[in-house]
This record gives C-alpha cells, sequence and structure tokens, in this order.
C-alpha cells in the first residue's frame, strides 16, 4: 500500500516546498523536487504562450506554477491598467539553460500529464521481479534472426517517451536488421500476460512499425560518447490500454538533480546473475558512483564524460546485455504528482555483468533534452 502525506511550508522566497513521503519503494528512490510556486499579485498563474511577458522575454526568474495539459504554466507579470506615463522598468530575466527548454518549440509534445505514472496495482514483489503494467514505458527492439520475417529476436530496449518516439542507444541502432519496436509487453515467451490460473489478463501488446532513425550525429561506437538515438513510430501507440504509457523526461530543477550516491531502478529482459536471459521483465536499484571515481575505475578501459551517468558496481547489481538503450529511472514529483523521471540509457558496462568492481555506463537524459527536443516532430 502506498502511503502520501504532504507537508506544506510557505518560505519567505515564496515557493511551496512539498515534502512526498511514500511506500519504501518511492523512499528508495526520491530526490529533488520540481518547485511550483504560489503566484502573488502582481502576478497570476498562467500558460507560457498566453503570458504576454514571457513573449517578450521579460519574465521573472522561472516560477513554475502548474500545467495546462502539457504546457507549463509560469507566475505572469499582468499588466497594470495606468494613467499616468510613469515607464515601469520590466523584471529582469535571469536566463538559466534547462529553463530554456520549456520555451523550446517542442516540449509540447512530451506528455507531462500523463507521463511516468505509477500503477495503482503496484505490489511489493520479492528481488528483481516487476508487475505486469509497472513500467509501462519499456520497449523492446525487435531485429531479423532469420530470413523469415518470422524469425526475430530482441536484442535491445528502449522507452516510449511520447505517442510516436522511442528513446534508446545509438550502439543499438541496425538498420538493415531492426524490423519494429514492440510495446506492452512483460512475458515475451507468452501470447498474453496472466496471472498463473490464466485469469486477470493484461491488454495486448503493440507490434509497431518504424518510420525513421535518428542517431546523434556525434556518436562514437570506439567510446560510447554521444551513445543516444531516436526511433520515430510509422504510427501512434495506443493509450487506451493501460500497459502502455510514456515516461517522464527531465527539465527545470530535476536537471540539476544531484544523483550521486542515489538509488536508480533500470529494468529490462537482459542476462540475469544466472547468465540466462530472463523471459520476463526484472528491474535492479543500483546506486549512482561519482564521475571522478568512475574515470579512475574504467582509466584503462574507455574515456568517462560528463555527459554519462555511472551506476552499479555492486556485486549483483547491475543491467546486462539486453537491457541496451533501457532507461534509468527513480521517482520524482513534477506538479506534486510523483512520477517515474528517466535520467540514463543504458550504454555499455563490464563484460561480465554484476560481478562488482565497475559500474554501468548511462547515457545522460538531462544533457541531451535539447538534442531530444530539437529532434521530435
Amino acid at each position: 500500500m502506498i502511503v502520501r502525506a504532504f507537508v506544506e511550508l510557505e518560505m519567505r522566497n515564496n515557493f511551496l516546498v512539498t515534502f512526498v513521503l511514500l511506500s519504501w519503494h518511492v523512499l528508495a528512490t526520491s530526490g529533488r523536487l520540481i518547485h511550483m510556486q504560489l503566484c502573488r499579485p502582481p502576478s497570476a498563474c498562467t500558460e507560457i504562450s498566453k503570458c504576454a511577458t514571457a513573449l517578450q522575454d521579460f519574465v521573472f526568474p522561472r516560477s513554475y506554477c502548474g500545467f495546462q495539459l502539457n504546457a507549463p504554466k509560469i507566475c505572469c507579470l499582468v499588466a497594470e491598467q495606468t494613467t499616468t506615463s510613469t515607464t515601469v522598468a520590466p523584471p529582469i530575466r535571469v536566463i538559466r539553460w534547462d529553463d530554456e527548454l520549456v520555451y523550446h518549440k517542442n516540449f509540447r509534445l512530451l506528455p507531462m500529464d500523463r507521463c511516468g505514472e505509477i500503477s495503482d496495482r503496484l505490489r511489493i514483489t520479492s528481488g528483481a521481479s516487476t508487475n505486469p503494467g509497472e513500467f509501462p514505458w519499456m520497449a523492446l527492439i525487435a531485429y531479423k534472426s532469420g530470413n523469415s520475417p518470422a524469425q526475430q529476436e530482441f536484442k535491445c530496449g528502449g522507452s516510449l517517451i511520447n505517442e510516436r518516439y522511442i528513446l534508446t542507444a545509438a550502439h543499438c541502432i541496425d538498420n538493415s536488421t531492426i524490423l519494429g519496436v514492440r510495446l506492452g509487453e512483460y512475458n515475451i515467451m507468452t501470447p498474453k500476460d496472466c496471472d498463473p490460473y490464466g485469469h486477470n489478463c493484461e491488454p495486448p501488446v503493440q507490434d509497431l512499425l518504424i518510420e525513421k532513425i535518428i542517431t546523434h550525429k556525434s556518436y562514437d561506437p570506439s567510446t560510447f560518447i554521444n551513445d543516444i538515438a531516436l526511433i520515430k513510430l510509422a504510427s501512434k501507440a495506443n493509450y487506451s490500454y493501460g500497459n502502455v504509457r510514456p515516461v517522464c523526461l527531465p527539465f527545470g530543477d530535476l536537471l540539476e538533480a544531484d544523483l550521486e550516491g542515489q538509488e536508480l531502478t533500470v529494468a529490462g529482459w537482459g542476462t540475469t546473475e544466472h547468465g540466462n536471459k530472463s523471459m520476463t521483465l526484472h528491474k535492479v536499484s543500483v546506486p549512482v558512483v561519482s564521475t571522478p571515481t568512475c574515470r579512475r575505475l574504467y582509466q584503462d578501459v574507455k574515456p568517462i564524460s560528463k555527459r554519462q551517468i555511472c551506476a552499479g558496481a555492486d556485486k549483483g547489481r547491475d543491467s546486462c546485455a539486453g537491457d541496451s538503450g533501457g532507461p534509468l529511472k527513480r521517482i520524482d514529483s513534477i506538479n506534486h504528482t510523483p512520477r517515474y523521471v528517466q535520467y540514463g540509457i543504458v550504454s555499455y558496462g563490464p563484460t561480465r555483468c554484476g560481478i562488482g568492481g565497475r559500474p554501468g555506463i548511462y547515457t545522460s537524459v538531462g544533457e541531451y533534452m535539447r538534442w531530444i527536443l530539437d529532434n521530435l516532430e
């Protein structure tokens, strides 16, 4: 059972600080929040596109106050009628790179009102098991494994970020053998995902063709730097089924989250600690390792960039080969709602998974948010 308690304190800087207390799962993965401000006169909570001062590039230091569907709302200065000729100086605009993302023309394509939803069917499971529908953004990339179209295998994963796009790793892209993408999967060996008695079945999977693949033009396969790609689906994912939903991507304060030492979750159908591929979706919690420590551990292997995240290194707690391209995530709060936010993409790691010593390497999603938005359409 998930328990939520919200304690609200009004601070002198007018920020509303919300402390979100959730179940053991949330406590293990919780982190910084996106702060929502209470607007005070002469400002009012307004959708960005309808805020005249925002369009004129004169905005108070960014003060998010909510969402209208997918569009963020800010505290917008309301123009007051006056009969005097006094000129009022516009407020100073504080420019921060991450704040500019919400003004990007494609930010509206990220479904902030329904992303990263926490399943209401969540149950405490043992070990690395997941529940059907727990991570409905998980995607499987299908590749040809023979001469017949029916001969295929899943070798990489990804995450659904809106109804047309999958976020994955560049090293997963092989245009000559990729067949399509599967959404809504749990057990890859069964035609239906049901309970042990054949009841309470999940909705059907969605097998979708690919319209276009966008790989980062500076991807270096020798170092795995810029290991990121987008797959545009030929048709929209169907959200009417509960087993398919998008994950949230970081913006605002979440781009500045200090992840070092925090526990994040990675999931997939990859190799287990016993050396076999899992037929059902599994998960593992991995601690984030500092960049200097990671560089020391990989100094004789590959260079580590600030645009990568290192996580794992504990024995038995790692992502493995079949999880490439999958999301590294944790629960954060967006608009006072706990949601899963993706911070990393599984890139590479030690040849032998989960044996301890070296962490896994993940592409940092926050470092590529502008690239992601630039390539959506």
